[in-house]
């Protein structure tokens, strides 16, 4: 995976989805930011992203269904899902899971968290500035 494959936040609080997508595009990354699932459904249409950080409590989708729904898709296996939600007991953890996301963070979250976890995924995702 190229670190110049697309990342998409989707996260309706501007202000987490800004401090988000600053330090990765800061960091050599392509981001998408976006504030609701619509978004995010549309562009998914023309170009698969290689990881989704995808706030679960969306005002127009529920994130886990969102989440079901592009693992569903041909092209939804490969890409990398992390949910990013203010709920953080064990149960919400499972069914992030059981939705299909690959891991799960609870905000609000620090950018240097999300870099790490892009590294355990994938050495690609090493940041080199």
């Amino acid at each position: 995976m190229d670190k110049r494959q697309h990342i998409v936040v989707v996260e309706d609080e501007a202000a987490q989805r800004q401090l988000l997508f600053d330090y990765l595009t800061r960091h050599g990354y392509r981001v998408t930011g976006f504030q609701s699932g619509v978004g995010l459904r549309r562009m998914v249409e023309r170009e698969m992203p290689a990881l989704v950080l995808l706030d679960i409590g969306l005002p127009d989708f529920n994130g886990y269904e969102l989440a079901a729904k592009i693992r569903a898709l041909p092209w939804g296996r490969g890409v990398i899902l992390i949910a990013v939600t203010g709920w953080g007991q064990e149960e919400d953890r499972a069914r992030a899971l059981e939705a299909g996301c690959d891991h799960h963070l609870t905000k609000p979250i620090a950018p240097e968290t999300v870099e790490s976890l892009l590294q355990s995924f994938d050495p690609a995702f090493r940041r080199t500035r």
